[in-house]
């Protein structure tokens, strides 16, 4: 695993929407092409770039944990909600999230869903809805098409 290096205040900022809409890629290439993973202590959480290290990272849940969110939103405004993280405040009390669970229940409730996500559960939902799918493409396309004309 890469070693971790801490982001300076303001230098790469994971949580402004601008940065993403301002061609974010030379800088991620240029994080993937130094350490690889950099700690942000105003989230106190990682941002992880490069597929390997996310790889170390997922099998170590005593470091990285998933339960107490997954989106940089869930750190930023933690103070602020009622919830652990913004995923799990879609679900009813009790319910659950896969991508939100650590170790051992994720690998549980991953063996439940597994099979739902199969080839032949695939291939079954293609026969089904494949008929379909051209049609509803072809409204959905209108419609939005008449939405922006319309909102004009």
């Amino acid at each position: 695993m890469a070693d971790t290096q801490q982001l300076a205040a303001g230098s790469v900022a994971i949580d402004d929407p601008d940065f993403y809409m301002n061609n974010p890629w030379p800088t991620f290439k240029s994080m993937q092409a130094g350490e690889g993973m950099y700690f942000h202590p105003a989230f106190n959480t990682f941002a992880v770039t490069r597929y390997k290290d996310i790889r170390d990272a997922s099998v170590q849940p005593e470091r990285f944990v998933s339960s107490r969110g997954i989106f940089l939103a869930d750190m930023k405004y933690r103070e602020q909600t009622e919830t652990t993280n913004v995923v799990d405040s879609f679900f009813p009390e009790g319910g659950e999230h896969v991508g939100t669970a650590d170790p051992p229940r994720h690998q549980e409730l991953r063996r439940v869903i597994a099979p739902a996500f199969s080839m032949p559960a695939i291939d079954a939902l293609r026969a089904r809805v494949g008929p379909e799918r051209h049609s509803i493409s072809k409204v959905s396309a209108s419609e939005t098409v008449w939405k922006m004309v319309r909102s004009s």
